[in-house]
C-alpha cells in the first residue's frame, strides 16, 4: 500500500473510530473490533505497539437500572 493510500484509509478509519466513542454497544462491537484489525494491519511494527496502547473503551455499570437500595456506596 503507498504511503497515500494508507493515508486516506486511516483518516476514514479514524473518522470511523470516532464514531464508536458515542455509539459503541454490544450491538456494533464485532464492527468495533474488525475496524481495529484493520488499522492494525497497514501499521508497521512501532506504529501497531502505539495502536495497541489506546483504551478505546470500558465497561461502564448503568447506575440508573439499580434500584436506590443497591447503591455501590
Amino acid at each position: 500500500m503507498t504511503d497515500k493510500k494508507k493515508i486516506e484509509f486511516l483518516e476514514k478509519a479514524m473518522f470511523r473510530l470516532y464514531t464508536y466513542s458515542s455509539d459503541l454497544n454490544t450491538n456494533n462491537l464485532e464492527n468495533f473490533e474488525n475496524l481495529k484489525l484493520g488499522i492494525m494491519n497497514v501499521l508497521n511494527e512501532n506504529e501497531k505497539i502505539r495502536f495497541g496502547q489506546i483504551d478505546f473503551h470500558s465497561e461502564q455499570v448503568d447506575f440508573n437500572d439499580i434500584m436506590n437500595d443497591d447503591l455501590p456506596f
